[in-house]
């Protein structure tokens, strides 16, 4: 049993020093880790980008309506504009 003692404490300290290593390594990434206050400034961010989209979409489908709407109306007074001066 004595001659096991060295070996053991040898694999102790291994695994100590393992767990030292983690220990810091988790603290590491608790430090670069987001808090709530950044999950907050992400969710007020992405609201207000979604907000300014759907303004934008609108605008954007408007514009391609009223231009549906203008081709509509020239191809109809290109077809019967001559025949009113006839």
């Amino acid at each position: 049993m004595e001659q096991n003692i060295p070996e053991r404490v040898t694999r102790l300290e291994a695994q100590a020093n393992t767990m030292q290593a983690d220990i810091a390594e988790i603290k590491t990434e608790l430090k670069q880790s987001a808090t709530k206050d950044d999950v907050e400034d992400l969710k007020v961010y992405f609201t207000k980008r979604d907000e300014q989209y759907t303004a934008n979409m609108w605008k954007v489908i408007y514009g391609l309506l009223i231009l549906l709407g203008g081709l509509v109306v020239t191809m109809f007074a290109v077809k019967e504009l001559p025949k009113l001066f006839m």
